[in-house]
């Protein structure tokens, strides 16, 4: 096994809401998609808990703005927007849908590609067990269904690689195992997720060889003298 030098890391930026945010905790999907892409590729996590579509949008230009920036972005949004009508992060299904064309269309105009993925199922009885309250809470699965099915029309308008972790999961019969809440991942979840992205991140970074020489060879292809 020959290890080629490599002129840089690449750079994966990872965008979204707490899904996003929370995904450097242990087990996280996006602590395991840094581990997979160790001497290979920086992570860069852009999660922000509790937005929606809407603030996503609004910040996004003031967080990248560049093809240098990143090689690779994935986009996990939606389950905020999803709350019931009337909930302060609640957005519309079809403004929904146009913030997430939006937000792929500035992507694109930057040349990064873009790796989508659908809102997860959320697990209304958990939901309310971890709140300790009695049925509604302000997320339903069938609402949440609607933004996943919106989010991968989208990615298909606009033919870029996308995950439907809805889907994935639901045909799970215990798919809220992976949930720690209802609707954060565990780490079980994380291991599901990752295992789902890794694949689409490896067709964009495949070229990226490890970063300088594994040790056994760092002195002689460093030119290193004693």
């Amino acid at each position: 096994f020959i290890f080629l030098m490599a002129e840089k890391f690449s750079k994966i930026f990872i965008f979204g809401d707490s899904l996003t945010q929370q995904s450097f905790s242990p087990g996280g999907w996006g602590a395991r998609v840094a581990d997979h892409f160790q001497r290979r590729a920086d992570v860069l996590n852009r999660g922000f808990s509790g937005y929606n579509s809407d603030w996503a949008k609004a910040i996004l230009p003031r967080l990248l703005a560049s093809r240098e920036q990143a090689d690779v972005i994935t986009v996990l949004l939606g389950s905020n927007d999803a709350v019931k009508e009337g909930e302060y992060q609640h957005v519309p299904l079809d403004r929904y849908s146009q913030n997430l064309r939006d937000i792929l269309e500035y992507i694109a105009s930057l040349g990064i590609p873009i790796v989508l993925l659908t809102p997860p199922p959320v697990c209304d009885r958990r939901l309310c067990e971890q709140a300790n309250v009695s049925w509604p809470l302000n997320r339903e699965n069938e609402k949440t269904s609607l933004y996943a099915n919106a989010a991968l029309t989208v990615g298909m308008e606009k033919t870029v690689d996308t995950i439907d972790l809805y889907s994935a999961m639901v045909k799970e019969p215990e798919y809220h195992k992976y949930l720690s809440d209802g609707l954060h991942f565990n780490a079980a979840g994380g291991q599901f997720l990752a295992e789902l992205v890794i694949p689409k991140l490896e067709l964009h970074l495949c070229k990226q060889k490890i970063v300088f020489p594994d040790w056994e060879d760092a002195a002689r292809l460093l030119n290193v003298s004693y």
